[in-house]
């Protein structure tokens, strides 16, 4: 992958994130939410992630944001760390939180994943649809 792909990508992640998260102090899960099903969301695109069917990712991600979040963008950026980290094994640690920016309800779910190299954190936000808004991987 080439390193200004990595930037780009890392940037645009960064700036959709923020713009999501940014300047939110309530951390309570919104009514529009179900916390299990918002994990099991997150499960699921970690799960094709771990896969590498980025294509299947993409379809998850809200229409607006699929030029940003392209099944091409996601894997000339993801497929070569998720790839180093091997099979998945296991879930970690899931935490599920609620986030409001500009009015707008949104759920974020931090995922702990565990690979035969090593773990990924991933950090998921949702909107009320339960469409993927937000993607980053550490």
């Amino acid at each position: 992958m080439k390193p200004m792909t990595k930037i780009t990508l890392a940037a645009l992640l960064a700036v959709l994130l923020a713009a999501l998260l940014g300047g939110c102090a309530n951390t309570e899960l919104a009514a529009g939410f179900d916390r299990a099903q918002v994990t099991d969301q997150a499960k699921q695109v970690v799960a094709l992630l771990s896969e590498r069917d980025y294509e299947a990712v993409s379809a998850l991600v809200r229409e607006d944001l699929r030029a940003q979040l392209s099944a091409t963008m996601l894997q000339s950026n993801l497929d070569e760390p998720i790839q180093a980290k091997g099979a998945f094994t296991e879930y970690g640690n899931i935490t599920v939180i609620g986030q409001s920016q500009d009015g707008v309800d949104y759920a974020v779910a931090i995922v702990l994943a565990q690979y035969e190299n090593g773990s990924a954190t991933y950090t998921l936000s949702f909107d009320t649809g339960m469409a993927l808004v937000g993607l980053y991987m550490k």
